[in-house]
This record gives structure tokens, sequence and C-alpha cells, in this order.
């Protein structure tokens, strides 16, 4: 009895000793300086609306409609053909296959132009740029914006 008495206590100083640097190693590593939120209505959201814009004044193309290389800010073309090259959509094919989502519910924040609304059946986009939504067939909504993702899915 007194052999388990005795390594119980050595167990609880282990676990209290583990605790108590667990507390000091958490309020030495907090983030206690994060960005705000308050940047999204600011440069940051200008930047992408502007990205997302149609290039040719005067046109403006119908959400999911294909866009003609001369209307992509050079941004745009550089995500879509890093996009390709890095195989994205392949390896998130397989993803879905391999864990069985293809008829799951999928919610892409920061979806961009759009490259993987078709990998899954019930996709849904969010992204801070407003003007992003031509890119779409699939519902798309604002970030920050959510009660008018919620109407197009009823």
């Amino acid at each position: 009895m007194a052999r388990k008495r005795i390594l119980r206590r050595a167990l609880l100083r282990i676990a209290g000793l583990c605790l108590a640097l667990h507390a000091i190693f958490t309020a030495l590593e907090f983030p206690y300086e994060t960005d705000s939120l308050a940047d999204q209505s600011g440069a940051t959201l200008a930047f992408y609306r502007d990205t997302y814009a149609p290039r040719q004044k005067g046109v403006a193309l119908e959400a999911g409609a294909p866009s003609a290389p001369e209307d992509l800010s050079r941004y745009i073309q550089v995500n879509r053909s890093e996009t390709v090259e890095e195989r994205i959509p392949d390896q998130v094919r397989a993803f879905v296959e391999t864990c069985h989502l293809k008829d799951k519910r999928v919610l892409e924040i920061g979806a961009g132009s759009g490259s993987l609304q078709d990998i899954v059946d019930d996709y849904t986009a969010l992204d801070i740029a407003p003007t992003a939504r031509r890119f779409f067939h699939k519902p798309f909504g604002r970030i920050g914006d959510c009660d008018a993702v919620s109407r197009q899915r009823l």
C-alpha cells in the first residue's frame, strides 16, 4: 500500500509540474498582438475588389462566365497558372475521393477565382472581394456578408 501511495504522489507531482510548465509556456507564447479585422474595410478589401474586377471597361461578365486572359489581372493569371502547375485541383480531387467528400457540403473560404468549385457537387464559396462573384456558377458570398450566402442556399 505504501508503495502505491508513493507512486501516486510522484505521478501527481509530475502532472502538476507539467501543468505548471504548460501554463508558463502558454503565457509566454500567447499571441497578445493580433491583426485587427478593421483592415478588411480598407486597403486589403480595395486591393482584392480591384483585382477581381473585370479589366475591360464597360463590360460586366455574368457570374460563372469564362474570362478571357486580357480580362484578368496579372495577379489572377499568375494564380491560375500556379494552381495548374502545382496540380492543386488534382490534389484536392484526390483528397475528396480518398475521404469520400464528393456528396458532402463544402465551404471554401478565400475562393478567389473559383478553380475548385466543380470538384464537389454541394459547394459554396466565400471571398473578401465581391467582384470575384463573376467567376462562380455555384453559391458565392462575400466574407462579412453571411446572410447573403444563407439566402442563396434556401
